[in-house]
């Protein structure tokens, strides 16, 4: 590996001439003249092991639209590039069906968009340090922690709440859950039989926080970077502030539900040890669907395999409204890697399944909508709000960007950091103050 500079030297450039005993290598060569590309010929692909249908396309009976998005940008101390922290911000943006539409018919009205920005709009935020920075008296760790706890319990309660009822089931009449995980000190697992804000471990005795269930401290090392866990923390509050609003709308009632487009910019998924809570989601919204109350929740990909792979079907899905559903065998053999005999998709980590969408004669999303408790193999009336959600998608597209959402568009503006504020002003003000207090 190369030097790095520090600012009065230079950094070592890597050698242009390094590579050629790469080149030279005849193990190496053999090895790729062994491997295989996979091709996909578009006429070959197989939709009769998945589900593919279209629905009748008519005016949607929901009127509102919840958006939500979330970013962070991480700043250096402009003293000391090894110190830095995080901002982290999760965006809500609430409008009418009527008023979305007359941001963009017939063209984008950008001073109206800016307006439903400003007016509808809401924003979580709170800062992490990453790197060498600690709050007086207490460990990077502990300073981690106490940030998470303060910055649910505290600075934005309502995912606090949310957080609770799903753990501890509270839609359940009789749920009887124990809770169990490590310890954040001393990793010994600790069993919690009643619902708590703070216990004491009982093999350190040192303080453990509910919200250390969530177990971000998993990703805290002393000598990395430590990025990840700001990134994760906003992806928590992403999913947090999503079912919050699930779980008001369906305590006020059930027609509440029904008249509200609930639209996620990214998959329904929690990987690595967040996808401890996607059971109780699952839960959560299959006691929904057997009460029957129409629920109309969707994520949207921007991005990734499934995003690339619906680049490929524009000719396999011709009319506006039409969508698949690829089950398990589909998606190990078009789009991902794995053996469907043994592996279902998704089974830990999603609590949606997903559907590509044709929503105007070039544009298909990729979508994760809810089924409840894990279908392998889903269809259509397995999918919670399915029709409707469509219906939904084909009047929300967006004109500047195709595969696009405008109410997506929106509320990416509204979370992102390097526009509202720019990220130059972000990094002034974290600078001024990490000066002040000697950071």
């Amino acid at each position: 590996m190369a030097y790095s500079g520090n600012g009065s030297m230079p950094y070592e450039s890597a050698s242009k001439l390094g590579h050629l005993p790469i080149i030279k290598n005849e193990f190496i060569s053999t090895i790729i003249k062994e491997f295989e590309s996979d091709k996909i010929n578009l006429e070959d692909l197989d939709f009769s092991s998945s589900y593919s249908s279209i629905i009748e396309l008519k005016e949607p009976k929901i009127n509102s639209v919840i958006a939500i998005d979330g970013s962070y940008s991480s700043i250096t101390n402009p003293l000391n590039q090894k110190k830095s922290i995080s901002f982290i911000k999760v965006a809500t943006l609430m409008i009418s069906l009527d008023k979305l539409k007359k941001a963009q018919a017939p063209i984008v009205n950008p001073k109206l968009l800016n307006e439903i920005i400003t007016q509808y709009s809401d924003t979580l935020a709170t800062v992490l340090p990453l790197n060498n920075i600690r709050i007086k008296n207490l460990t990077p760790l502990d300073t981690i922690r106490r940030i998470v706890n303060i910055t649910l319990k505290v600075e934005n309660i309502i995912l606090y709440d949310t957080l609770k009822f799903l753990v501890y089931r509270k839609w359940d009449s009789d749920p009887n859950v124990v809770l169990k995980f490590n310890c954040p000190l001393c990793e010994k697992q600790n069993e919690f039989f009643k619902e708590f804000d703070t216990e004491n471990c009982s093999d350190c005795g040192k303080e453990i926080y509910f919200t250390d269930y969530i177990s971000l401290h998993m990703d805290f090392y002393e000598d990395n970077t430590n990025e990840s866990i700001a990134a994760n923390l906003m992806q928590v509050m992403e999913h947090l502030l999503l079912l919050s609003y699930v779980r008001i709308l369906f305590n006020e009632g059930k027609n509440k539900l029904s008249k509200v487009l609930l639209l996620k910019d990214g998959p329904l998924s929690l990987h690595s040890q967040f996808s401890r809570l996607v059971e109780p989601i699952r839960e959560f919204l299959d006691f929904i669907k057997q009460k029957e109350v129409e629920l109309y929740l969707v994520g949207i990909e921007k991005s990734g395999a499934f995003f690339e792979h619906s680049l490929l079907l524009e000719k396999k899905l011709k009319k506006k409204g039409e969508f698949l559903i690829p089950n398990n065998k589909y998606i190990f053999s078009q789009i991902k890697n794995g053996d469907s005999d043994t592996t279902s998709y998704g089974e830990r980590v999603n609590y949606g399944s997903k559907a590509f969408i044709k929503i105007d004669d070039k544009s298909i999303v990729v979508a994760s909508i809810p089924t409840g408790k894990y279908i392998e193999n889903p269809v259509k009336e397995d999918m919670m709000g399915i029709e409707e959600i469509i219906r939904m998608l084909c009047e929300l597209k967006s004109s500047q960007f195709q595969n696009a959402l405008l109410p997506i568009v929106a509320v990416n503006k509204l979370a992102s950091m390097s526009v509202y504020p720019t990220n130059n002003i972000l990094q002034k003000f974290s600078q001024s103050l990490m000066k002040e207090s000697s950071l």
